[in-house]
């Protein structure tokens, strides 16, 4: 007779999260009433559309945006559409540009084309502690015409000092909009659009336990990006493409309930986090934890210097823990994290940094039997690399 299967532990949310049973059961229950695209106009349209746009306003005032001062929510297939939108379409012919070296792939590289096609460019660095910080603001864009600055970084969880970045550009006086991606943030930790002061945020449906497929850019007022695809007039024609009302109906319910059990939420995930973190730095001493304070509550980017990430990764897959070793948008990388890089960490760290992040579901006793599994593995390959003398 067989055993039974091992149990796999996630510890890769900041990648994606499960659906909620609520979320599936809203999702169910529009589908179940009939389906039509709302952009039809006939009566089944007209209530499919009327669906939307509830949920759109529903969202956008969850977010903390101001129906009433024109914000308004395009929705697109995910984050990674939502960041080449506002990169790509808040950005007029010929203006300059500046984004940390520490952005998601889908902010980093819609800047780089930006650059190839005669914009100015700057990417501002990052100190070690993996924030931006005035003392390196680049010299070169001078009242840039777009910044995109994430909210939280999806490797290591660091928050962006955002408020001190927009207090300074609104205090200079430029015409500069602002960007955030808050793919990460939204879900496990208090974002509110108007109190950013920013004119556009990044949200994305999956990364707050709702369906992958769909997320948006949150826009101020007056505030409309030129598009970056075309064949349709849905969305005021910024964003064509017909909307799956019951994924929007997903998202709606998600956001409510991420919002209503934040507190909790991020408490426990703290908790849990720090224990991890704790527990691991006890076996292991010499291991790194990059990134400071503030950041993410669910989030341990750590290094077992010696140990290669790759194999560090594959081992820890077989012992039943599910992690990273940076974003899942460049898992079929073998490049080292541009992230860690830019926090100038070593060779040797970068080489070695695995990423877990945690939910909130996970119990004490989980939490010691992750522990249990990470410190084999790492004790085995550490081992493996310097066996004992005979």
């Amino acid at each position: 007779m067989t055993g039974q299967p091992r149990r796999v532990f996630n510890l890769d949310h900041n990648a994606t999260t499960c659906v909620h049973p609520e979320v599936l059961e809203s999702m169910r229950a529009y589908e179940g009433r009939g389906y039509a695209n709302p952009s039809s106009q006939h009566q089944l349209g007209r209530r499919a559309r009327q669906v939307l746009e509830d949920c759109r306003d529903q969202i956008v005032e969850l977010l903390g945006a101001d129906i009433g001062r024109g914000d308004h929510l395009v929705l697109t297939g995910g984050a990674t559409e939502a960041n080449n939108l506002a990169v790509r379409g808040l950005c007029l012919p010929g203006g300059a540009v500046v984004v940390s070296a520490v952005e998601h792939p889908s902010v980093l590289e819609p800047a780089d084309r930006l650059s190839k096609s005669g914009h100015p460019v700057d990417v501002w660095p990052v100190l070690e502690t993996g924030r931006v910080s005035l003392s390196t603001w680049p010299n070169v864009c001078n009242s840039p015409q777009l910044i995109s600055l994430m909210f939280a970084n999806h490797e290591t969880g660091v928050l962006q000092p955002l408020d001190e970045i927009v207090n300074f550009v609104r205090s200079s006086g430029w015409s500069t909009r602002i960007h955030t991606d808050a793919a990460q943030a939204v879900g496990k930790y208090p974002v509110h659009f108007r109190d950013l002061d920013v004119d556009a945020m990044t949200i994305s449906a999956h990364k707050f336990h709702g369906p992958v497929g769909v997320g948006g850019v949150v826009l101020r007022g007056g505030c409309v990006p030129t598009p970056i695809m075309f064949g349709g007039a849905q969305q005021r024609g910024v964003r064509p493409g017909t909307i799956p009302v019951a994924m929007v109906v997903g998202m709606r319910t998600a956001l409510e309930w991420s919002l209503r059990h934040l507190e909790q939420r991020t408490s426990r995930m703290r908790a849990l986090r720090d224990q991890l973190e704790w527990r691991l730095l006890q076996q292991f001493p010499h291991a790194v934890v990059h990134g400071s304070e503030p950041r993410l509550p669910n989030t341990l980017n750590i290094s077992f210097v010696g140990l290669d990430r790759q194999s560090l990764l594959a081992a820890l897959d077989l012992s039943g823990i599910a992690c990273a070793t940076g974003s899942a948008c460049e898992s079929g990388s073998s490049q080292p994290s541009p992230v860690l890089t830019a926090m100038g960490r070593t060779d040797s760290q970068v080489g070695s940094a695995i990423r877990f992040s945690l939910g909130g579901e996970m119990t004490d006793a989980d939490l010691l039997e992750v522990v249990d599994r990470i410190v084999a593995v790492v004790t085995r390959q550490a081992t493996e690399l310097s066996p004992a003398d005979p």
